[in-house]
């Protein structure tokens, strides 16, 4: 009884600081790790029950696209003349009686728009970190402040950091796959590892200490297929425990043999992302661009690229409320494949210039340019060492159109990465990310908030971070679970029948929102040749 008491007593005195060191690195982490976050906005707005019971929440959007009402030509059916109309029956040289013969025409024959609905399902995470007695005690020691749990917190926020990012880039279309597995190399009897290269080059997808699992890739696709780090029905643990972002390299480890039968072009996906029991494998996340940019195939029924969301069939769309950019274009996004070619500038002007003609009539605009390192790198290459006059006779420059530089940015300015590219009055942003796969640019309306988190309202007793806003709204639950007002559970084992209390304590929370925009269409351009080096080994 006297170790649960100091036990609680610790907890108790650290409860606070855990809970801020928690939240508070999410919100730096964040943007930190991508600047694309720092543009997103925190709302409730949008969000409401899906049956009466409330048992879920969705986003809901209503659009209603097109012309109502009746405007035509007059002359058909007698203009108005300056006096009133043209007819008249005199009196005489000095008067004339008005006579009405021009009409209105008839306000049924208008039309009116039939309103169409998007829903959005919400999303659900859930985290928990465990303490010992030790480590606490260790921690109030002042030989060890800030040496043992601070560590500990700050990895803990940085997993739902990294996770919320990748779920920015990642696609339903593919089951949410971090990256296939190329050059893979097996080693290791107990433990066991398997070394490999990301074949999308988006290396920091992986971080140490990250779980994921393996799956069978199929004509590009994940989903329906088997686990190969799966024995007997049960989910053999996977972990990130070496990335070499020099070298573009990243190794699992495993206490069992879990990749004697992977392959090249396997797949990585985040751990326990598969649900459902069936031979056809689902795969869910927090909603990303790659959710809302669809350019439509030749097909026009439900698809993963004609519906926004993907198909109901992978739970991520609401049948009833689903979009087809095929059927409602005004949502379709400009796709194109350059098919292994540098991007030019003349190349991206086209692309801007094609969707803001195609699109401008609907008020959507872009303002936001994101691609890979590679894909900037070769961009840039052919300009530099190119002397071009302006009309004021000087050089041009690029100051303004290389990966860095651009104007700081941020809460505390802390990014000063992106630059500036203006066409025909507009002005856009670019950014380079190590999370975007090989050869691909995104265009994205980023500006007037497009971009949106929607969060549920918290439940009472839950404890979050409350110096907003927080880019990721993270909540300990074991408060609201227990009526306690503390946010530790004890961890127990079982011996002999009976649940016995453990040295260690549980910290349980949860984070419930989705991302969605108010303007769906954007601009994806894959194929693209990318100018980027690897390290290798040192031999001299």
């Amino acid at each position: 009884m006297a170790a649960l008491i100091t036990s609680g007593s610790l907890f108790n005195t650290h409860e606070k600081r855990i809970e801020d060191v928690i939240n508070k690195n999410i919100d730096i982490m964040l943007p930190g790790v991508d600047p694309i976050w720092e543009n997103m906005v925190t709302s409730s707005m949008g969000v409401g029950p899906v049956d009466a019971l409330g048992r879920e929440y969705k986003v809901l959007k209503v659009f209603m696209g097109g012309l109502t009402g009746i405007f035509e030509q007059g002359r058909s059916r007698n203009d108005f003349a300056l006096f009133g109309d043209s007819t008249d029956e005199g009196f005489g040289q000095r008067l004339f009686q008005q006579q009405v013969t021009q009409s209105f025409p008839d306000p049924l024959d208008g039309m009116n728009q039939q309103p169409y609905r998007f829903g959005l399902p919400m999303r659900t995470m859930v985290a928990n970190i465990a303490f010992t007695l030790g480590e606490l005690q260790a921690e109030a020691s002042p030989a060890f402040i800030g040496q043992i749990v601070a560590p500990k917190l700050e990895g803990f926020s940085r997993n739902i950091a990294q996770t919320l990012c990748n779920s920015w880039y990642t696609s339903q279309n593919d089951g949410y796959v971090l990256s296939s597995i190329t050059s893979k190399s097996a080693s290791g009897s107990g433990p066991y590892f398997l070394e490999f290269t990301p074949g999308n080059k988006a290396v920091d997808r992986f971080m140490v200490g990250m779980q994921v699992d393996i799956y069978v890739d199929s004509s590009g696709s994940a989903i329906g297929q088997a686990r190969r780090n799966e024995s007997g029905g049960v989910r053999q643990v996977v972990v990130v425990d070496f990335v070499d972002e020099i070298t573009n390299t990243v190794r699992l480890v495993s206490n069992v043999d879990a990749f004697s039968a992977v392959v090249d072009t396997d797949v990585i996906v985040h751990a326990n992302s598969h649900y459902g029991a069936s031979s056809a494998a689902k795969f869910t996340n927090i909603a990303g661009i790659n959710s809302f940019l669809k350019g439509g195939d030749a097909s026009g029924t439900e698809s993963f690229f004609n519906t926004i969301l993907g198909t109901s069939s992978n739970g991520e769309s609401i049948t009833s409320e689903q979009i087809n950019v095929n059927e409602k274009p005004e949502h379709k996004s400009l796709f194109k494949n350059l098919n292994s070619s540098l991007l030019t500038e003349h190349t991206l002007r086209q692309l801007l210039r094609r969707f803001h003609a195609a699109k401008a009539k609907h008020g959507q605009t872009i303002d936001t340019l994101v691609a890979s390192d590679g894909v900037w790198l070769g961009y840039e290459s052919t300009k530099i060492g190119r002397e071009v006059l302006d009309r004021t006779g000087r050089l041009s420059s690029l100051a303004t159109q290389g990966s860095e530089g651009g104007s700081p940015g941020g809460a505390n300015d802390q990014f000063n990465s992106g630059f500036n590219f203006t066409m025909d009055g507009k002005s856009y942003t670019g950014y380079t990310s190590t999370y975007v796969e090989e050869g691909t640019l995104y265009g994205l309306k980023m500006g007037g908030g497009n971009y949106k988190k929607y969060v549920p309202p918290s439940i009472s007793g839950t404890s979050a971070f409350d110096q907003g806003p927080a880019f990721a709204p993270f909540e300990f639950v074991a408060g609201a679970l227990t009526g306690t007002g503390t946010n530790q559970l004890p961890i127990y084992t079982n011996a002999g029948g009976k649940n016995f209390v453990t040295e260690a304590s549980q910290m349980p929370g949860y984070l419930r929102m989705q991302v969605c925009p108010d303007q769906f269409a954007g601009m994806k351009v894959v194929g693209i040749t990318e100018d980027r080096l690897y390290g290798e080994a040192q031999t001299v």
